[in-house]
């Protein structure tokens, strides 16, 4: 009543009202039998949607949408809110400073530099995740990790292999990788300190600025796990040290001469381009030094 008299509603005309409604013991059943009709076609069709086709159906029946979907709420009808998806990248916040430490680097040599990216691939099960570490210099694999979830267990996973038997050189090793919620969580960072490690981060929305490890991702999709969708997680798991070692040592690679990735870290080679550069599809800002595209 109170509530009736705060909005200029009289409590009489609430009470008819509530009465009329009543009174169409029909339009209950009605309404319930048109949405589960619906629902038949489209599962997810909201309400107020479902209000609006209700009313074009009946036009004689007019009922208003709070009391629609209270007949909805009634009868276990309404769908459930969906919840926002939680971002994999990190927020602004997180990425104050954070720097690219790769931008216009001259890679010295093995160990110089390693790129760091995860790739989801479609599997008889679902989905998995492949997390790659490479060199930079030769373009060899050396580590990876193979998971069901993409977390910072699974990205440790696979920067771990990569420090087995890994001795550090003069020059620092940098790790560079996107802002992946992964690897910057914080078991993930104190591992870099603890390898002291130089930490470089590519922007946002820039995978331009990570081409290694996004061309090696492509690669491993496209020739090695391109039937993947008809095998096993189990299955691909046996068989990943077999395709990481025709990657390194048999397969020739036009970004070290068509030579081997294995031979170039080992220092019996070195890395010639045999390919021309493409022209910069992404727009660059002034702030970066390089003029935008026209």
């Amino acid at each position: 009543g109170l509530i009736a008299e705060w909005i200029g509603i009289s409590r009489k005309a609430v009470y008819k009202s509530m009465k009329r409604f009543d009174q169409w013991g029909d339009l209950r059943e009605e309404i319930t039998a048109f949405v589960r009709e619906q629902r038949l076609i489209n599962k997810q069709l909201g309400g107020v949607k479902l209000h609006q086709c209700f009313l074009r159906k009946y036009p004689q029946r007019r009922i208003g949408r709070d009391r629609f979907l209270e007949v909805l709420r009634d009868a276990g009808l309404l769908l459930r809110r969906k919840r926002r998806p939680k971002s994999a990248s990190a927020s602004a916040a997180e990425r104050a400073g954070r720097q690219d430490l790769t931008r216009a680097l001259c890679v010295a040599g093995p160990g110089h530099l390693w790129v760091h990216d995860d790739t989801e691939v479609v599997i008889l099960e679902g989905k998995a995740h492949l997390a790659l570490s490479t060199d930079a210099y030769s373009h060899k694999v050396v580590g990876y990790s193979w998971s069901l979830r993409a977390d910072s267990n699974h990205a440790q996973a696979a920067l771990k292999m990569a420090l087995t038997g890994h001795v550090h050189g003069e020059m620092r090793l940098i790790h560079h990788s996107d802002n992946g919620s992964m690897y910057g969580s914080k078991a993930y960072q104190v591992l870099l300190e603890k390898e002291s490690m130089a930490v470089s981060w590519s922007p946002p929305g820039r995978p331009d600025r990570n081409p290694i490890a996004e061309r090696i991702n492509l690669t491993f999709k496209q020739e090695y796990l391109c039937d993947s969708p008809a095998k096993s997680f189990d299955k691909i798991k046996q068989d990943l040290p077999l395709y990481i070692q025709h990657y390194n040592e048999s397969r020739p690679h036009m970004s070290c001469g068509n030579s081997y990735p294995s031979k170039v870290h080992e220092g019996m080679g070195i890395p010639k381009k045999l390919w021309k550069q493409r022209p910069a599809r992404y727009p660059r800002s002034t702030a970066e030094g390089v003029p935008p595209l026209e």
